[in-house]
């Protein structure tokens, strides 16, 4: 504050410099009141969160903290080190200091450069600590105006109120001329963001050259916002909005995506056209992983690329107007499915893929998905690497004389995982149905030792490997995690609601 010459801010425009115009003062106090906010903790701000005027929250934060009673200093210097990992940092380097210099007591973490403090900056949970270090010395106190990573997650603040305004803020202050390499933005399942806003967030990132954009939250949006049909620096963008009543509409996707630098695409909760190639105007794609969508129309999705080397599917219900996905794909060389297996799917479409993962789960309407299933591994010639779930194995018991099929596919088949993980409740009431008409009954071990010998039919000498724990399909992804935290609203909903 006294650095920017902004102390006459505090006590209103009437007391500053009559040279002043009446802009450069209302900016003035602007700004020395977004720069306080910035610099306040969630419980301070509750405090203050009624004053209005930079003269009157100046009143407010004096008359709570400027007494020397003890508890204030404790809470003061709990301030300055707001971050605890900053904290253990600092200790770190001024032990290692103090073995060669016991004399000189000088702050030798500020003296580093820009670039190794923003470093150290960007190990932080979520940008608000980081930004919260300004208040450490006149060094640091614009320092995070430079960061060029952005984590912001609603958990971390008391009430949604309170995160964007801190948004608003921080966009506000920031300073634009630095690039913006990552952008995550959370928002907690039971919160929502205005459109208004989102679009905000969304026309401040593009020009500052976006190149990583992580986005899940609820916001009623019917398209997928235009201005980042622009960002041609974008290299990978996980794009989970979902709408605030699980009834409505998914996100319409675009019919072409035209994102030139695009490598790694993560997409749930969209709806696309039927008759498109949503994807072939992405010269880089090499990774794509979609989530519960809808096909509309009539026609089919077609996922064109050539560039695409590892493909992700995860499937809940069939499409209404019995829709199928097809695939032009020479270069896929990993897919991953997860969910019920339906007619939309064709395996025969698969044959450059090298490495297949499958978690098989069924619904109370799919007595056919066992043996599309079946079909599916039939048709897999030159897979070298299967994974499969013990729920994906419990479901191909439940395919009539299985064992009495002769298994042509999989001859080159070197590796086979079978992860262990607990039934699912429609599949158990199958199994349970099925083994009430026949004895005796298998444990889930013994079934799924007698499918791996089923798979090993033409490749005696694989190498097969029983993990146990959940079916974890790239479980680090952020839209996977963001999954997880939804299985928990789902199980009180309707799962065609969900879908």
């Amino acid at each position: 504050m006294v650095q920017q010459d902004w102390l006459e801010a505090l006590k209103g425009a009437a007391t500053m410099d009559v040279a002043l115009t009446r802009k450069e003062k209302t900016t003035m106090v602007e700004k020395a009141h977004i720069t306080i906010l910035l610099s306040l903790g969630d419980k301070v701000l509750r405090q203050v969160s009624k004053e209005t005027t930079t003269m009157s929250l100046w009143s407010k934060l004096e008359s709570l903290y400027k007494t020397k009673s003890l508890v204030n200093r404790l809470y003061l210097n709990q301030a300055i080190f707001y971050s605890s990992q900053l904290f253990e940092f600092s200790m770190a380097s001024d032990t290692i200091i103090n073995k060669t210099d016991h004399i000189e007591n000088k702050d030798r973490l500020s003296d580093l450069p820009d670039s190794v403090l923003l470093h150290i900056l960007s190990f932080m949970k979520t940008t608000q600590y980081a930004v919260q270090t300004c208040i450490l010395s006149k060094r640091w106190k614009n320092l995070w105006k430079q960061f060029s990573t952005l984590t912001l997650h609603s958990e971390w603040f008391e009430t949604l109120e309170f995160f964007i305004k801190f948004v608003s803020h921080l966009l506000f202050l920031r300073d634009q001329g630095i690039a913006l390499h990552t952008l995550k933005l959370y928002l907690s399942h039971q919160q929502s963001i205005e459109p208004h806003l989102f679009e905000r967030i969304l026309k401040y990132v593009v020009p500052c050259n976006v190149k990583r954009l992580i986005l899940l939250l609820r916001c009623d949006i019917p398209h997928f916002p235009t201005s980042l049909l622009s960002c041609q620096t974008l290299t990978s963008l996980a794009f989970c909005v979902y709408p605030r009543l699980y009834g409505k509409q998914k996100i319409l996707f675009p019919n072409s995506l035209n994102l030139p630098s695009l490598t790694k695409l993560d997409l749930a909760f969209v709806t696309f056209n039927g008759g498109t190639e949503p994807f072939s105007s992405c010269p880089r794609l090499t990774k794509l992983r979609i989530i519960c969508f809808d096909i509309l129309g009539e026609q089919n999705l077609c996922i064109s690329s050539t560039t695409l080397v590892k493909l992700t599917l995860r499937i809940h219900c069939e499409p209404k107007n019995g829709n199928t996905i097809e695939l032009y794909t020479p270069s896929l060389r990993t897919f991953a499915f997860i969910g019920t297996p339906f007619k939309m799917l064709q395996a025969s479409q698969l044959s450059s893929v090298e490495h297949i993962k499958i978690d098989a789960y069924f619904g109370r309407h799919d007595a056919e998905a066992p043996t599309i299933l079946l079909s599916w591994l039939l048709e897999l010639a030159n897979i070298k690497i299967l994974t499969v779930s013990s729920n994906t194995l419990q479901a191909l018991s439940l395919v009539p004389d299985l064992l009495k099929v002769k298994l042509h596919s999989l001859r080159n088949l070197k590796k086979l995982r079978v992860k262990m993980k607990k039934i699912d409740y429609e599949l158990s009431k199958a199994l349970i149905k099925r083994n009430l008409a026949q004895m005796p009954v298998m444990s889930e071990e013994e079934v799924a030792k007698l499918i791996v010998e089923f798979f090993l039919q033409n490749s005696p000498s694989v190498e097969v490997c029983y993990l146990r724990g959940e079916m974890c399909i790239r479980k680090d992804g952020v839209i996977e995690q963001f999954y997880q935290m939804m299985i928990g609203i789902k199980r009180s909903i309707a799962l065609e609601h969900f879908c």
